[in-house]
């Protein structure tokens, strides 16, 4: 995104217009970026003093800003900004459907103006991003976090709360550099959202219905790791999608990379022995000679001596080899060491071949991340 510095500003009473020059991708057409600002958080108990909104006409992006200096003011104000925004077909922003437009649609309605921002269709970024914030590695989930991610640098160094007492010391000075403080704050809130958009596309980790990759992993130390050489095992996903930002992140022991159209992940290995645990215990018998369960149907060929009712504890088939965790609590072919112990799947290429099966691996992992 590209803000220019120069841009012309045109006042007219309490509204200010600019045209920046942004490069912004894979914008619904109809849509529009809206912010406000208010006196409070109760809308019963404040005013709003500030709106700002971003779209796009006949090719180039325009901003346009509505100035309140008095409670007064929020009927023609508003009037005006239900028209503007009726226009749209589709309201991006911020937390708006939390705060912003149950804000604006109970001040309209008040003022018996019949709002739009409840009807139309609404996009809320904040929604949509807040469970990447681990995986970008971010301390909070604010607008400006995200903003820090991607390496947006602002000029306002306030927040909307902070700018309340600043907005009521300017309606009694009419000081210009107040004003300019106000709409600034405002200003980049509305123009950082549009750098967001680039962001919406991670969101697809965050979505199970959404498949990932279409074709199998690749398993780069292939040789070491199916040979019990290595501690992990470094796969390469090929994804449908590409993503404009390279990420890393980690969680209990998995290491991934978000890299254009390649995912790689590094899962730990764990080789030796473990045990797959039959269900329920009481179909199957234990033989303390082999140190294994089998089926009651075969066991009834088994000399009783040399049998036991198995537990959930020797209920188990024990297997040697190399083995990943897994968190797909549908995938049955698991090894533990214990019935409740975690879950383990064989490393083998009959496991790696299983497409569906390792986009509901990766969106596990990514799971993690979100909630870790």
């Amino acid at each position: 995104m590209i803000l220019t510095q120069n841009c012309s500003i045109l006042c007219a009473m309490k509204t200010f217009e600019m045209t920046p020059d942004l490069n912004i991708k894979d914008v619904p057409p109809g849509a529009v970026f809206l912010d406000i600002e208010t006196t409070g958080l109760s809308a019963e108990r404040s005013h709003l003093y500030l709106f700002g909104c971003l779209w796009q006409e006949d090719g180039s992006w325009r901003f346009k800003q509505w100035l309140l200096e008095s409670p007064f003011e929020e009927r023609r104000a508003l009037s005006e900004i239900s028209d503007h925004i009726g226009r749209f077909s589709l309201l991006i922003h911020f937390n708006g459907d939390r705060f912003d437009l149950p804000y604006l649609d109970i001040h309209a309605r008040e003022r018996e103006i019949d709002p739009p921002f409840l009807n139309l269709p609404s996009l809320d970024l904040y929604k949509q991003l807040r469970g990447c914030k681990n995986l970008f590695s971010m301390p909070g989930a604010r607008q400006k976090d995200f903003e820090n991610f991607l390496g947006c640098r602002r000029q306002d160094r306030y927040d909307g709360g902070q700018l309340i007492s600043i907005y009521h010391e300017y309606c009694k000075s009419g000081d210009a550099k107040l004003l300019e403080l106000l709409l600034l704050h405002n200003r980049e809130d509305v123009l950082g959202m549009s750098a967001l958009m680039d962001l919406l596309p991670y969101q697809r980790f965050n979505d199970p219905a959404a498949k990932l990759f279409d074709e199998p992993p690749v398993l780069i130390n292939e040789e070491k790791a199916l040979t019990s050489r290595d501690s992990s095992a470094l796969l390469r996903f090929s994804l449908t999608h590409d993503y404009p930002y390279t990420v890393s992140s980690h969680t209990g022991g998995i290491y991934l990379t978000i890299e254009k159209s390649s995912l790689r992940i590094l899962l730990p290995i764990t080789n030796g022995e473990l045990k797959h645990f039959f269900s329920p215990a009481r179909d199957y018998f234990y033989l303390p000679s082999e140190d294994m369960a089998i089926h009651k149907s075969v066991a009834s060929y088994v000399d009783p001596a040399y049998r036991q009712k198995a537990t959930p504890e020797t209920c188990y088939i024990k297997r040697a080899g190399t083995f990943v965790p897994i968190l797909n609590e549908e995938y049955r072919e698991v090894y533990r060491e214990t019935p409740a112990g975690e879950r383990f799947a064989l490393l083998s290429h009959a496991l790696l071949a299983e497409t569906d099966l390792w986009n509901g691996i990766v969106h596990d992992i990514f799971d993690l991340i979100r909630r870790s």
